[in-house]
């Protein structure tokens, strides 16, 4: 078995198990945020940010 297939996926956020899986991120159909599916093996749920709030914060350092 690959290791990403190892994860829990789940939502870092709500918890919820209602997502849209994706070779190398996922969304969650309850909060509407993506986020990568490596980041649920490295860093706590409370440390996660999705996709969309890492271009966010890139694009303030612009």
């Amino acid at each position: 078995m690959r290791k990403e297939e190892q994860i829990d996926l789940h939502c870092p956020r709500c918890q919820g198990k209602a997502l849209a899986i994706y070779e190398k991120s996922f969304d969650c159909l309850v909060c509407q945020l993506e986020f990568e599916k490596k980041d649920l093996s490295l860093f706590d749920d409370e440390e996660i940010l999705s996709i969309e709030e890492k271009l966010a914060f890139a694009n303030g350092l612009k």
